[in-house]
């Protein structure tokens, strides 16, 4: 009898990428959107990021960064909603870089940055005008 290695189920839902761009446009543009965070975002999300944070975040860094604008700026709101602002790893730079380009390349005015992200930007781009 042949034994088959199982796969593991992938740790983030399948349409990840669709559902952080989602949560992106609401995160930037709340009124804007009438979306069910919760039921997007936050109840099938949180029980994977408190358990393995880590793990969460890699799998989400390698979803979004690819595809990037909302996704990514979604991608870095995410984490810091569901682990706390002060949550730490690299791949959350990755995102919250990206997030920040993203913008910049948008032309979204600096006032409309939240403080970590322009924290973020002066920290990487020291002097550099916006």
């Amino acid at each position: 009898m042949l034994f088959r290695r199982r796969t593991p189920p992938p740790l983030l839902p399948a349409d990840i990428v669709r559902r952080m761009e989602i949560y992106g446009r609401w995160e930037f543009d709340p009124p804007s959107s009438d979306a069910d965070i919760p039921a997007l975002v936050y109840t099938p999300l949180y029980p994977i990021a408190s358990v393995s944070p880590d793990a969460f975040v890699e799998a989400l860094a390698d979803a979004v960064l690819p595809v990037g604008g909302w996704a990514v700026y979604g991608g870095s709101h995410c984490v810091r909603d569901l682990l706390t602002a002060s949550y730490e790893h690299p791949r959350h730079d990755d995102m919250l870089d990206g997030a920040v380009d993203f913008l910049r390349a948008e032309r979204i005015a600096p006032a409309r940055l939240n403080s970590h992200e322009w924290q973020r930007w002066c920290t990487t781009h020291p002097g550099e005008e916006w």
